[in-house]
């Protein structure tokens, strides 16, 4: 894929951008479990109104990313090469389920790994569509994701392991904020014509 097809993608067109917006909110979701596994979990519906205004405040960012975009490299066309709305939705889905079941069988240490698999599996499935980058980028997080949950089986202890947690900031924090600068220089950037 050339700069100027992905350029033309309304979905491609934002995704380096919105990787450097959801690595370092990757690394605040990850606060209350930190906490919880140090033993001093948050009280009552305090981690979910956390995780509910950085989710809002990454909706928003995206908003302002498009704009960006726009500027950018104008308009995208009105056909995206894959239809990504879809899979991440059904992928989205599955994950705010298994969350569920994992937090009602007391087994929050899966919830992080169990995000890291389903977001992996969206952008390895993606990037067989689109461009290489983001299928080897989705593929590290889903066999990333599966260690974590393969090294804590059996563990007595419900709460998240640190080393679940470390390898979350690691690449949802710090892969996705390489992944942006990898994809934005190969194809954002190197637009014809493109001005800041």
């Amino acid at each position: 894929m050339t700069p100027a097809d992905f350029q033309r993608d309304p979905y491609l067109r934002t995704s380096g951008y919105n990787l450097a917006v959801w690595g370092p909110l990757n690394v605040l979701f990850s606060f209350p479990a930190y906490s919880y596994a140090l033993g001093v979990p948050w009280r009552g519906s305090a981690a979910f109104a956390y995780g509910s205004v950085l989710v809002f405040v990454g909706m928003v960012l995206m908003m302002f990313n498009e704009r960006r975009a726009t500027k950018l490299m104008g308009p995208p066309s009105s056909e995206s090469v894959f239809e990504i709305v879809n899979l991440w939705a059904g992928a989205l889905l599955l994950a705010v389920v298994v969350t569920s079941a994992c937090e009602l069988v007391g087994r929050s240490s899966y919830v992080l790994p169990v995000w890291m698999i389903s977001i992996g599996a969206v952008y390895a499935v993606w990037g067989w569509h689109t461009i290489t980058e983001m299928r080897w980028f989705g593929a590290v997080l889903f066999v990333v994701g599966s260690a974590s949950v393969v090294a804590q089986l059996g563990a007595p202890d419900i709460r998240p392991g640190m080393l679940g947690l470390h390898l979350w900031n690691l690449t949802m924090g710090a892969g996705f904020v390489a992944a942006s600068v990898l994809i934005n220089r190969r194809y954002a950037w190197r637009v014809p014509g493109a001005q800041e």
